[in-house]
Order: structure tokens, then sequence, then C-alpha cells
């Protein structure tokens, strides 16, 4: 007597391997989007600080912004200090390490340019409200309003 698998048991485990490898790559990918959506809420917080410390020291946004304004290499010299003309205090407003700033500028994990708007600030109440969006490709879908 031969001693062995018959197609249709090795059918089954194909079968069974095929469905486990499935539901890890569905897994990881779902891991892989939220991490991309968490790194682009702390970079959007990050952003937006940065640029409410820049109103808070010169009171006015750069003399060429306005309107809505993508995160490219002029708006990273700015932020970096090394844009004299716009920063001439050459304050650090915020570290954008090589890693996360290409020569291009600063995108977000998709690879957009993270946009800002330089519209007039006008007080709500008795607090600014400064706002940052994250443009997905194709549409709008994470939106951080910070209140201070």
């Amino acid at each position: 007597m031969k001693k062995g698998f018959t197609l249709i048991e090795m059918l089954t485990v194909v079968a069974i391997i095929g469905i486990l490898a499935g539901l890890m790559l569905a897994g990881g990918a779902y891991a892989r989007r939220k991490a991309k959506i968490a790194r682009a809420t702390v970079e959007v917080k990050e952003l937006s600080n940065a640029w409410k410390s820049f109103w808070m020291i010169y009171g006015s946004w750069p003399s060429s912004y306005s309107g809505v304004k993508n995160m490219d290499a002029s708006a990273v010299r700015i932020l970096t200090g090394e844009d004299i003309s716009a920063n001439p205090g050459q304050y650090r407003f915020m570290d954008l390490g090589a890693a996360r700033v290409s020569t291009e500028g600063f995108k977000d994990p998709w690879g957009e340019y993270y946009r800002v708007d330089f519209g007039p600030i006008t007080p709500v109440t008795t607090q600014d409200v400064y706002e940052a969006v994250i443009f997905f490709p194709g549409r709008k879908r994470y939106d951080y309003d910070q209140n201070e």
C-alpha cells in the first residue's frame, strides 16, 4: 500500500493556505492605511503649530503668500529659517528632517503636497481659529481644527 496524499487533501490544504494568506494581506493593507493617517495627523498638527508660531512672531503671513499654498520648497525654506527675506529672524519653526522632506517640498504620506490656507485671520471670538487640511488623492478626507 502506498502512503501519500490524495488530490482532494492536497487541494484542501492549498485552499486553506490561500485563504489565510488573503486575510493577512488584507490586514496588512488596513494597518498601512491607518499608519499613514496617523502620520499625516501628527504632521498636520506640527505644520499648523509652525505657521501659528510664524504668525505670532511676525504678525502676518509672508508677503507673497495669500490663499491656498502648497508646502513646496519655498514654504519649507521659510519654516526652516533658510529664507531670510520672509523669515528675517531665521527662526526654525519646524524641524523638517531630510527623510520627511524632498527637494520639492513637504508632502503627505500619499505623495501630495500639504496645503495651507493663508487667508486673513479673523477672530471668531477672543480666540483665533487655525485650520490645516490633509487632501487625499481625489478627495478631502481629514480635517484638523485647532482652537486655542
